[in-house]
């Protein structure tokens, strides 16, 4: 590959993984979200309800728990 096809690649390379964190996120919310309501119906109250889901997706993500704590 010449040097241009190589900045090229790299360009695209960052593209998709900026779509794949885009979706990520996207899925987090939801998960985020379903949490919630799962632990609402569960009889949580609304101020508890959902709390640990950032934890557990920052588990999913491989980001260390004692940076989310």
């Amino acid at each position: 590959w010449s040097p241009a096809e190589r900045i090229d690649g790299i360009a695209e390379l960052e593209s998709a993984i900026g779509m794949l964190q885009a979706v990520s996120n996207v899925e987090a919310a939801a998960y985020a979200d379903q949490r919630k309501a799962a632990d609402r119906a569960a009889g949580s109250n609304a101020g508890f309800a959902g709390r640990g889901a950032p934890v557990e997706i920052a588990m999913a993500r491989g980001v260390s728990r004692a940076t989310v704590d």
